[in-house]
């Protein structure tokens, strides 16, 4: 269900051998675009790393 006033967005998974990074990437519709809000802009991301025992 969405919200009033929410966007979407895509993750973008980048994978290396050491690790993987995950990034939230910001969709807006053309009416929400701003200086503040760009569609491309990562919002959120983090890193996971493999266990030592892998």
């Amino acid at each position: 269900m969405r919200r009033k006033g929410q966007v979407s967005g895509i993750l973008r998974v980048t994978v290396s051998p050491e690790k993987a990074v995950v990034d939230y990437v910001r969709a807006y519709p053309a009416a929400a675009k701003s200086a503040e809000r760009k569609t491309g802009a990562v919002t959120h991301s983090y890193t996971v790393r493999p266990s030592a025992g892998l």
